[in-house]
């Protein structure tokens, strides 16, 4: 299955985290495109944390794409 995630511009922590939370890998995803077309700036920390969540994602062999 395709997964879609739209990265937004940065948020609070709180709202960021939920938000990384909510799109972690799923059993059922083969392929995860990227999309940043919507966010206009980034913070380090968050960066860092989506980092991580594209890591997951590459461990299990999933097919990243970004826009």
């Amino acid at each position: 299955m395709k997964k879609e995630i739209i990265i937004p511009s940065s948020r609070d922590m709180i709202s960021w985290a939920k938000y990384v939370t909510e799109n972690r890998y799923s059993t059922d995803v083969t392929e995860l495109v990227v999309d940043f077309s919507s966010c206009n700036f980034i913070e380090p920390a968050h960066l860092v944390s989506l980092s991580c969540l594209l890591e997951e994602y590459y461990q299990k062999d999933v097919k990243i794409c970004f826009l």
